[in-house]
């Protein structure tokens, strides 16, 4: 680039700019950070994601396990359809 604009002052003026920033560590850290920001900003929307999920799942076998309390059904029957512990169930029955 230098060779096909060479002469134009402006447009060296501007790349010398860039060549300063580029060399300059303060502003590579400064790039870095924010990267490193927004990776962490990603992995944290996409653990709440799932936790969310998670918790949604954990919450609907709970209220599959209190209909089926309701209907009277054997403990080993509800555990093994939601796959909710025995004793979850018995304090949802609580």
């Amino acid at each position: 680039l230098r060779e096909n604009f060479e002469g134009d002052e402006e447009y060296m003026s501007g790349i010398e700019k860039v060549e300063d920033l580029i060399s300059d560590p303060n502003f590579a850290g400064a790039y870095d950070i924010e990267e490193r920001r927004q990776r962490e900003l990603e992995d944290f929307h996409e653990t709440g994601y799932r936790k969310g999920k998670d918790e949604g799942i954990t919450q609907e076998k709970i209220e599959i396990a209190k209909s089926m309390l309701k209907k009277n059904m054997k403990l080993k029957d509800i555990s093994e359809i939601t796959g909710l512990s025995i004793g979850e169930i018995n304090k949802l029955s609580s």
